[in-house]
């Protein structure tokens, strides 16, 4: 797990960039669409591993700077 961290509703949350060789389908935590790729972000988020999509990982990015 990388040490990174991203700012959810002013929380702090570890996160893992995934890219994987093969697309997966999930539901995105942040946005609640259904997505298939092979891009997005792992969460720690309340003792669980969330799944974002690569587009709300970006927005959540950005809105950190």
């Amino acid at each position: 797990m990388s040490d990174s961290k991203l700012l959810i509703n002013n929380v702090e949350y570890m996160y893992e960039y995934k890219k994987l060789d093969e697309n997966i389908e999930f539901f995105c935590f942040r946005c609640g669409k259904r997505k298939i790729s092979k891009k997005y972000a792992e969460i720690q988020m309340d003792g669980s591993t969330k799944k974002i999509c690569n587009g709300c990982y970006g927005l959540l990015l950005s809105l950190q700077r």
